[in-house]
């Protein structure tokens, strides 16, 4: 099949837009080692990351009626991350994951993936702090 001076053989589809390469057997077992970890990523299930619903937050702050100042401060209580202004850190060291205009706000440990929830009532805000979803599951 491959012609002695072409360890390669690329393939056209009917557009003539090139389509793919057969690879002798030599050529792949030498290229192997150099291509194994761009086929391992390419390959690897893709973690979706949704965008920060900074929208939500922004509205939250400009409807806020509680008896407190906004409060930034985030902290994981599993590794110890914490920050004293979440918003103003680059990079981020907590992702705001939900927020709504009845004071739930829900922020991921960027360190261990753990999920800080802070729910804020008329006086006083609860914190708390869960690990990785995929840590506790492994637990059971």
């Amino acid at each position: 099949m491959f012609v002695e001076k072409s360890p390669f053989l690329p393939l056209f589809n009917e557009q003539g837009e090139l389509y793919g390469v057969f690879l002798s057997a030599d050529l792949w077992q030498e290229l192997l080692p150099k291509v194994r970890p761009v086929l391992e990523q390419y390959l690897a299930p893709k973690k979706r990351v949704h965008e920060e619903p900074m929208l939500d937050w922004e509205q939250l702050k400009q409807y806020w009626d509680f008896h407190y100042p906004v409060n930034y401060e985030v902290a994981c209580e599993h590794c110890g991350s914490g920050t004293e202004d979440w918003e103003k850190d680059t990079p981020r060291l907590f992702r705001l994951l939900v927020c709504n205009l009845g004071g739930y706000v829900r922020f991921e440990c960027q360190h261990c993936k753990s999920v800080i929830t802070k729910r804020h009532f008329k006086k006083h805000i609860e914190t708390t702090c869960k690990p990785c979803p995929e840590e506790s599951d492994s637990k059971k």
